[in-house]
C-alpha cells in the first residue's frame, strides 16, 4: 500500500514540475509584454493589479495544460495540484519581494491560479484525446479506405 502511495505521488510530481516551469515562463513572458505596453500608455495602480492577475491566470492555465498533457488523465486534479504549487511559488516570491506582507490580493491570485490551472488541465486532457482519436481515425482509414 505504501508503494502505491509513493508511485501516485511521483506520478503527479513530475508533471507538476514540468507544468510549473512552463507556467513560470509564460507568466514572465506576459509580464514582459505588459510591461512594454505600460511604458507606452498612461496607467494607474488598479491597472497594475489587474494585469498581474491576468499574467498569473495565463501562466497558471499554461501550467495546468502542460501538466495534464504529461499525465494524459485526471486533468482537473492534475491542474489543480499544479496550480496550488504554482500559487505557493508565487506567494513565496511575493513574500520575499514585499518584505513579508500578505494581503487579500494574494488569496485572490492563489484562487485564480488554482482555477485557471484546473481549467488548463481539463483542456489539456481534452486536446490529448482529440488528437489521439483523430490519429486513430487516420490510421484506421489508411488501413481500409472503404471504412471512412
Amino acid at each position: 500500500m505504501q508503494d502505491t502511495d509513493k508511485s501516485t505521488f511521483l506520478f503527479y510530481l513530475r508533471p507538476s514540475l514540468i507544468g510549473n516551469a512552463v507556467g513560470i515562463a509564460v507568466t514572465l513572458a506576459f509580464t514582459a509584454i505588459f510591461a512594454l505596453l505600460l511604458t507606452l500608455i498612461d496607467y494607474n495602480g488598479v491597472m497594475l493589479t489587474i494585469i498581474a492577475m491576468i499574467c498569473c491566470g495565463l501562466g497558471a492555465f499554461a501550467n495546468g495544460l502542460s501538466a495534464s498533457k504529461a499525465t494524459k488523465k485526471n486533468g482537473l486534479l492534475t491542474g489543480a495540484v499544479s496550480g496550488f504549487i504554482f500559487a505557493l511559488i508565487l506567494t513565496a516570491l511575493s513574500l520575499m519581494l514585499n518584505s513579508g506582507s500578505v494581503s487579500i490580493q494574494s488569496a485572490i491570485k492563489a484562487a485564480i491560479c488554482v482555477v485557471c490551472a484546473a481549467l488548463g488541465g481539463i483542456v489539456g486532457v481534452i486536446i490529448f484525446y482529440i488528437v489521439i482519436s483523430s490519429f486513430n481515425q487516420f490510421i484506421n482509414c489508411s488501413k481500409n479506405v472503404y471504412d471512412c
